[in-house]
């Protein structure tokens, strides 16, 4: 029992292991708090939707078009690589053994 005691107050003072333990912990914490900082920012989204709608009922359907045109625009001019979903790629960078292709597709 005493050699059992030993071995786990051994294992639980261990640095390596807080270590781990700590980064784990830090990044379910990170995880969490931009989660409902995304949660937040979606709420405030949809009351400025709101806040539109109530202006102008049509205004929506002349913004939208014109959000997907900027965002196609600056997906194409400053974030080349992005579009798409990157599952095809991601199957065939699977597929490749070699890994050429791999660093190539998922870089």
């Amino acid at each position: 029992m005493q050699q059992y005691l030993r071995l786990t107050r051994h294992r639980f003072f261990k640095r390596s292991i807080w270590r781990t333990r700590i980064i784990f912990w830090g990044g379910a914490v990170l995880v969490g708090l931009i989660a409902a900082l995304f949660a937040m920012l979606a709420d405030h989204a949809d009351h400025l939707f709101r806040d539109l709608v109530a202006y102008n009922k049509y205004l929506p359907l002349v913004l939208t078009p014109l959000g997907l045109v900027v965002t196609a625009f600056l997906t194409r001019r400053f974030f080349a690589g992005a579009e798409g979903s990157g599952i095809p790629q991601t199957l065939v960078a699977l597929k490749n053994t070699s890994g050429v292709l791999s660093q190539r597709l998922l870089s």
